[in-house]
């Protein structure tokens, strides 16, 4: 288990404020959640509980592996999902590292008939990878991305900041020289 999820999805209060950002921030014509996974399952769960949004409020499915066992020792296995033609599905995770995830849901998604308009992470970290027809909404920012540093939960932040030190390091070098040079 990261530090990431310690202090943030398994800790009630953490939980609270992070689920707060994703209800800021779900679109407005969501109906249903869809996730994967205890970390998606943790957050999907605290947003329905703070969601005040439609008569009906949310709902949420919720996609496990079909090998897993149930506490009565039986297989997984899924229920029919019958969409009404006018459900709004958003995944929800904590981030998108590799797309993997996502990517499952996708598949399963596609072979029983739902379709999936949005992704609502706290971060997307597979710059480039493309998930055709959804959108996908990032809570993470360049400043948010800065508290992770060192957690190496956000490269492409790091990545970033270390490109702006060397040129704020350049500059300086490059000001001090023409003083002494001038």
């Amino acid at each position: 288990m990261s530090v990431y999820y310690g202090n943030t999805f398994y800790n009630s209060r953490d939980l609270q404020r992070e689920a707060k950002l994703y209800v800021k921030n779900l679109p407005k014509d969501v109906t249903h959640l869809i996730c994967r996974g205890s970390s998606g399952c943790a957050i999907a769960s605290a947003i329905m509980m703070l969601y005040k949004g439609g008569e009906d409020g949310l709902k949420c499915l919720v996609l496990r592996k079909s090998t897993e066992n149930t506490h009565s020792g039986g297989t997984v296995g899924y229920i029919p999902y019958h969409s009404h033609g006018k459900d709004v599905v958003c995944f929800v995770d904590d981030f998108i590292s590799t797309g993997e995830t996502l990517n499952r849901v996708l598949m399963w998604a596609n072979e029983n008939g739902v379709k999936i308009k949005y992704a609502l992470v706290d971060r997307n970290s597979a710059v480039g990878v493309r998930f055709d027809g959804i959108e996908i909404v990032t809570l993470g920012s360049f400043l948010r991305g800065i508290l992770y540093m060192g957690t190496g939960k956000n490269k492409l932040a790091e990545f970033i900041l270390g490109l702006v030190t060397i040129g704020i390091a350049f500059t300086v070098v490059v000001w001090v020289f023409g003083l002494i040079q001038g």
